[in-house]
């Protein structure tokens, strides 16, 4: 950059104002939908003046990744190193936590072009060795690290997603923070564990008509996304005719909110049985059981029997950030669920969600899209050898915190 008082050379300052419209775009309409026109239009110049510095999108993109996305990145992973120290950490939790009330805007960005690389070999052959190498480098010295990033990348697609804006998640983050910092001991996964993932109840309460569509769906979902699926194209995995669906659903935003609808209502029950032993702390379940049933439930998510699910799951939470009706449509099924969470906390029953509580219920929900994510980059895999640690600090502190103790250091 040139001193204070310099002027930028003419081409630079276009280079600048390019990739500050591009961000822009990306931020209103999702990478999928980013095009020449708009960003040109953005910038008051012609699509020549991008033509002539980018082959194509692809080549704009991993601009954008490398000289604004990966320096965010670089600085999101200093600020959670420096938030492990419990001595000075207290700040940069705090900063971590006001970048998540926004959410803040290098926050969606990465979040964003991290969604798109594994789909995308021309953006991803860049930028997934570089957040591999960035993210591998923090993992030397804090082993349960990427369960830390996978948290902060999830909270960040869940408030873009759902629309839960002006939260305070610095409570969700000094657990994070502290219990992956502890998270140093390996220990084997427990006797009574399957060896294999639990099955995601994916066919559970479905006709054979929607068994065969939300199948498509998350086929579909999973290899291109959502603004690429098409009725026709989820009709031929299905093996069905589109008039089949539209004699059920009005369009393909009808089709995805029952789809998505009957996936996230899949895990309730066990997230309720969790809650419950934090709300009530009695002996019928002991720390151990909760414990384990969280790890089963990280297991599954991350199995690759589960693949599909889990990559339908998090390419709709993507897609809601920058689509009105979906986000509408997630925002719904999510409030549904965290009401029932309040209930089972003890709040009185009603139709509002309590603001200085949902953080605390929904971070672990919003984690498994994180987790999700990083899955693609080979992190937070099923298999992960400090996953059983990781999970036994974080419920202790939440259950430190049930009890009004300051466990928080």
């Amino acid at each position: 950059m040139p001193k204070s008082g310099e002027k930028l050379p003419k081409s630079e300052s276009t280079r600048l104002k390019l990739l500050d419209c591009a961000v822009g775009e990306i931020l209103e309409v999702g990478p999928d939908n980013l095009g020449f026109t708009s960003i040109a239009r953005r910038a008051d110049m012609s699509t020549g003046a991008l033509y002539a510095r980018y082959e194509n999108v692809d080549e704009l993109l991993l601009e954008v990744w490398l000289h604004r996305g990966l320096p965010a990145l670089r600085r999101l992973i200093a600020d959670m190193q420096e938030s492990l120290i419990t001595s000075t950490g207290k700040a940069a939790r705090r900063r971590i936590a006001d970048m998540l009330c926004g959410p803040d805007p290098e926050l969606c960005l990465i979040s964003k072009i991290l969604v798109i690389a594994r789909r995308n070999e021309a953006v991803g052959e860049f930028v997934i060795p570089s957040t591999i190498d960035a993210i591998n480098k923090a993992k030397k010295d804090t082993p349960a690290f990427d369960f830390y990033l996978a948290q902060i990348l999830g909270v960040a697609l869940g408030v873009q997603g759902t629309g839960f804006v002006g939260l305070d998640w610095f409570s969700p983050i000094s657990i994070i923070a502290s219990a992956t910092r502890d998270a140093t001991e390996f220990q084997p996964l427990d006797e009574s564990m399957p060896a294999i993932p639990e099955a995601s109840g994916f066919d559970e309460g479905l006709d054979d008509l929607d068994r065969r569509l939300f199948g498509a769906v998350s086929r579909v979902i999973s290899r291109v996304g959502i603004d690429h699926a098409t009725i026709s194209r989820i009709a031929r995995h299905a093996d069905i005719n589109p008039a089949s669906i539209y004699m059920k659903y009005d369009d393909k935003n009808a089709l995805l909110a029952a789809c998505v609808t009957h996936v996230m209502k899949g895990t309730f029950s066990q997230n309720k049985d969790m809650i419950e032993y934090y709300a009530s702390l009695s002996g019928e379940s002991s720390f151990k059981t909760v414990s384990n049933s969280a790890v089963v439930m990280f297991r599954g998510n991350q199995s690759t029997d589960h693949t599909e699910i889990r990559l339908l799951r998090l390419e709709t939470l993507f897609s809601a950030g920058h689509h009105e009706e979906l986000r509408v449509i997630i925002h719904k099924a999510f409030q549904e669920i965290l009401l029932k969470d309040q209930e089972n906390i003890g709040l009185s029953k009603g139709d509002k969600l309590v603001d200085n509580i949902l953080p605390v219920l929904v971070f672990s929900r919003f984690a498994f899209f994180g987790h999700a994510l990083l899955k693609e980059f080979d992190f937070t895999p099923a298999d992960h050898p400090y996953v059983v640690s990781y999970v036994e600090q974080v419920n202790q502190r939440i259950t430190f915190a049930a009890t009004d103790n300051p466990s928080i250091k």
